[in-house]
């Protein structure tokens, strides 16, 4: 679309609950975003934000410490590869 885009997604695992988590998309502006369904099959990730309807489907990749996939939404669909942030 033009613009180009700063994403932060957090994940936190917690002992008696579900997975939690939240984007950050930063562009012309700063979206936080939270997460409102989660699910992991292996190394395949799927996260939900109902909130403006955006979804991202990954994969996580041992080799490459990151997880590459795609967000969509709408009708829109780009590629998105999340490294983790140095020193996690």
């Amino acid at each position: 679309m033009g613009y180009s885009r700063h994403v932060t997604l957090s994940l936190a695992n917690h002992a008696d609950a579900p997975a939690t988590g939240e984007f950050v998309i930063v562009g012309k502006k700063v979206n936080n975003l939270p997460v409102d369904l989660l699910t992991q099959d292996g190394a395949f990730l799927r996260v939900e934000s109902h909130e403006i309807g955006i979804n991202f489907e990954g994969r996580f990749r041992k080799d490459t410490n990151e997880i590459s996939g795609t967000c969509q939404q709408g009708p829109f669909e780009v590629p998105l590869v999340l490294h983790r942030e140095t020193g996690k």
